[in-house]
């Protein structure tokens, strides 16, 4: 194709490939085809050129409509943000008052508090001045006549004396019997046996000396039933304490009480029961012993799933 042909189809409408004329209504489409094309072919020709351009266009026009949409979905979410962003302002505002007022309750209730102890203190301090204050007062004080001080203390004494002599004898003989019960049970390595006015128990355990406290939960079992026996039996024969009458103990064999040392504690129940009227409850889940060491009439016997009462 020289130079020459492709001037020619702009000057003279011919086809610079083959140099024939040119469609002039074809080219108005921007179809080139020669003149000598059939009409149908340059129709078809026409018709496709223009369907190629309207697609051309409607998707220029939905790449446009996509592009609109999305820059205002852009500007709503942008204004979403803006006005999200002042609410969380806001809130966070309201939260740091509510935070700051909150702080100022609790200092308020801390001075409440505060002020609630020293009120108490106050009134505390008021009334031992009060008390110090009258007990002082010589006017609200009766005078103590030496005389008579004199005399009480010496009366306190006598009585002292009166009850240690009578007291003394009778703890002896409630000691013996306490160390003798008490190994008849099964505690034999107990010995020396001593109970005192102010209900302290010491004795030889082993050779060493110990009080209850420092006893086995077996020997404790056993001295405490050794001492409700010997207070009670002394009790009813000098005729004084203030005994009810009535002993409960429950599971004495639950200590790993052999059957023999269980027999010999019944057999002594059963003596104080017919020497000072005592009525003696002995509750236990192993019912066989008791069963061969109590009568018919003075035992209750609940077998399977029965009940007592």
């Amino acid at each position: 194709m020289t130079a020459e042909r492709q001037a020619a189809e702009s000057d003279k409408h011919e086809c610079s490939v083959c140099a024939s004329d040119l469609n002039l209504d074809a080219l108005k489409a921007d179809v080139i085809v020669a003149a000598a094309v059939p009409g149908d072919a340059v129709s078809a020709l026409m018709k496709r050129s223009t369907t190629a351009e309207n697609n051309q266009a409607d998707a220029e026009e939905g790449a446009r409509d996509d592009l609109e949409a999305a820059e205002a979905a852009v500007a709503a979410a942008e204004e979403a943000y803006s006005r999200l962003s002042a609410q969380f302002k806001d809130l966070t505002k309201q939260r740091d008052q509510a935070a700051a007022m909150a702080e100022a309750q609790r200092e308020v209730l801390t001075a409440t508090d505060t002020r609630r102890s020293l009120e108490l203190e106050l009134a505390r301090a008021e009334g031992a001045l009060m008390a110090l204050t009258e007990s002082g007062d010589p006017k609200t004080v009766d005078p103590v006549d030496p005389v008579r001080a004199a005399v009480a203390d010496a009366a306190e004494d006598v009585l002292k004396k009166w009850v240690k002599d009578g007291q003394d004898p009778l703890l002896k003989k409630i000691s013996s019997d306490i160390e003798t019960l008490a190994s008849s049970f099964g505690a034999d390595s107990l010995s020396n046996v001593k109970l005192n006015g102010a209900a302290n128990m010491s004795m030889i355990k082993g050779g060493r000396s110990t009080t209850y406290s420092g006893l086995t939960e077996g020997e404790k079992l056993r001295v405490k039933i050794a001492t409700a026996i010997a207070l009670i039996k002394h009790g009813y024969v000098e005729g004084i304490g203030r005994h009810p009458g009535l002993l409960v103990l429950d599971s004495p064999a639950a200590e790993e009480m052999p059957d023999s040392d269980l027999a010999t504690m019944v057999a002594a129940l059963q003596a104080v029961a017919a020497e000072a009227e005592m009525q003696i409850f002995v509750g236990t889940r192993n019912a066989a012993p008791l069963i061969e060491l109590l009568p018919e009439a003075n035992r209750v016997v609940a077998e399977a799933d029965d009940y007592v009462w």
